[in-house]
């Protein structure tokens, strides 16, 4: 007794003359996307790097109708007024990464007198707040390294402007009057 028959008569169905009765249960949603709790990304218990924990609510947002079910929170208990909270999930940041290698395309030039523009292109994946070595031919001292910087809540970027390879020549032999132990050279004594 609980067989179903169709019959396919292939004619328009007119919906305005069809009466729909529609219940609507209570709604509710997540909130917006809300802050990391961490501002940098650090080592969690495992040594895994993050930016914290992110708590989203859930809430009602739209009230039942006269015939509708109420929102269920976690807890067991009927929630229906608007912005009554129904459930919170906390959800750990994963910390960003520099996805691409600093230079072109997606930034500026890389310094002149490098050892190399090729060797950047392993620079992906990065970790913000860590940095990947410049190096520069040979005669010429990095001013620092690439550093990857967090950009938002998902990206990171090579900080720029990049660090440079500057002429390491030095301008003048060092001071060495105040070292400890530090002997005396002298150009003009005759050798042993």
């Amino acid at each position: 007794m609980n067989d179903v028959w169709v019959l396919a008569t292939h004619k328009e169905a007119r919906c305005f003359n069809v009466f729909y009765v529609v219940v609507v249960n209570c709604a509710s949603a997540y909130e917006g996307e809300t802050s990391c709790s961490l501002q940098r990304c650090e080592p969690d218990e495992t040594g895994r790097f993050n930016l914290g924990d992110q708590t989203t609510r859930r809430f009602v947002w739209r009230r039942k109708s006269a015939s509708g079910g109420d929102c269920i929170a976690e807890s067991g208990e009927t929630r229906s007024q608007l912005g009554e909270e129904i459930a919170r999930k906390t959800e750990q940041c994963n910390c960003p990464t520099c996805t691409s290698p600093p230079g072109p395309p997606s930034g500026p030039p890389l310094p002149s007198d490098m050892l190399n523009e090729y060797y950047v292109q392993d620079y992906t994946l990065v970790p913000s707040d860590d940095s990947r070595p410049l190096l520069c031919a040979r005669g010429m001292t990095p001013t620092g390294n690439f550093s990857c910087k967090l950009f938002d809540r998902y990206f990171a970027v090579f900080e720029t402007p990049y660090p440079t390879c500057q002429n390491s020549t030095c301008k003048a032999p060092p001071d060495v009057a105040s070292l400890e132990n530090f002997a005396t050279w002298d150009v003009n004594a005759l050798a042993p």
